[in-house]
């Protein structure tokens, strides 16, 4: 999203940041899960007759603060199915919630599923995909003018979602006037009312803190450019054939549409400088995660670290546990490393130098392998994440 006065509010901002950062950065809220109980409420966020569509807020039990941080999440469903009640979004609004986070999950319009076809020609469903997208931007909207009922901080709103519903989120944030969309795109504005959508809560912002894109794209990388500065954090599987991870057509080539995924989204931001993270899970198809609770937790406390780290740059999750002791060998490494720990580990990421996740390999026990056989000449980080919660870093080389 294009945010003129975004520097200025920075340097406003700057002093009333430095002044709390103690007590922001100690890794307890909006990083620690300090809350065991959330609580939930539904009501309509559209506000006009066109649709009526519903948003479930989950906030921290006994909760006492006047505002909160807030992350809204959106189900996926190829835009033909799928609810805010999806397992998944409900567990990650849950865990954030328990983190202190205000979290929100929404329904929005889908194509009905006798004319799911649509979704094979980009000129029959790019209609459809805008209705969503103007839904997406009334939720925020929402949000946004119920401030005060939710106790919400609105300078501090994150959005994202799997799939569709990330795909949604990525392009709120960066699409940001009609004039960067194409004649087509243009077009399928037109017919919900204009950018803005018609879905309702005008007059109120639909800038964002950030992104959260789990297996989502972009239709055009050129949508991200010089004004954008949105930070994302990425999950996705290479070899994701619903969603390329790259650029291709969507749902296996059956389709007409092509979108660019999260690994041809990471060398664009990197080259506008804005900050981003990407988890590759190597081999994996869509959302791996679904299936695979190590995975699903991953991508939870990865994405709570990188939002964590938004305002605290210098937080580690590693400086929480001293206690236990990490051996890796060899080191410099060409084929394997062995890591041996006095705990039980739940998984071992390689990060490289950029900070890019390039393998997350799920342990059992005490003692791990990882194959490092494909990795290029250079320097390594091995992020140990341990069942009982926590994680220690162990840097190596590759020769």
């Amino acid at each position: 999203m294009k945010k003129i006065l975004y520097s200025a509010l920075l340097s406003v901002a700057a002093m009333g940041w430095m002044q709390s950062a103690s007590a922001q950065c100690d890794g307890q809220r909006y990083y620690s899960k300090i809350f065991s109980d959330v609580d939930s409420t539904t009501s309509t966020y559209t506000d006009t007759a066109v649709t009526t569509q519903a948003i479930t807020v989950y906030e921290p039990h006994g909760d006492t603060a006047s505002s909160r941080r807030t992350i809204l999440l959106i189900h996926g469903g190829s835009f033909v199915g799928g609810t805010r009640k999806d397992a998944f979004i409900q567990y990650m609004c849950y865990e954030f919630a328990k983190r202190g986070y205000v979290t929100a999950s929404i329904d929005y319009r889908l194509i009905p599923i006798a004319q799911g076809a649509v979704l094979l020609d980009s000129t029959q469903a790019f209609p459809y995909v805008i209705k969503s997208i103007s839904d997406g931007k009334a939720a925020v909207r929402f949000l946004k003018r119920y401030a005060s009922t939710y106790r919400i901080d609105t300078n501090w709103l994150v959005m994202g979602g799997e799939s569709a519903g990330a795909l949604i989120a990525n392009h709120i944030a960066y699409v940001g006037s009609v004039s960067e969309a194409t004649p087509l795109l243009a077009s399928a504005f037109a017919s919900v009312g204009g950018f803005d959508g018609n879905s309702g809560n005008p007059g109120y912002s639909i800038n964002t803190k950030a992104l959260l894109n789990l297996a989502g794209a972009l239709l055009y990388t050129g949508f991200i450019d010089a004004s954008d500065h949105e930070p994302i954090y990425s999950a996705q599987g290479d070899a994701d054939q619903t969603v390329p991870y790259n650029c291709a057509n969507v749902l296996g080539g059956t389709s007409n549409i092509q979108m660019c995924g999260a690994g041809a989204m990471k060398p664009v931001l990197d080259n506008f400088g804005i900050t981003n993270q990407l988890h590759t899970f190597p081999g994996d198809p869509h959302v791996p995660w679904e299936s695979d609770n190590a995975k699903r937790d991953i991508v939870e406390s990865e994405s709570a670290l990188f939002l964590y780290q938004l305002e605290c740059p210098t937080f580690t999750a590693i400086n929480e546990v001293s206690n236990v002791k990490v051996g890796l060998y060899p080191n410099p490494a060409s084929s394997q490393i062995t890591i041996a720990a006095d705990a039980n580990m739940e998984s071992i990421s390689v990060v490289d130098m950029l900070g890019r996740t390039v393998s997350t390999t799920t342990v059992n026990g005490t003692d791990g392998k990882v194959d490092v056989s494909s990795l290029s000449t250079g320097v390594y980080t091995a992020r140990i994440n341990l069942k009982a919660g926590g994680s220690i870093a162990k840097t190596f080389s590759v020769k």
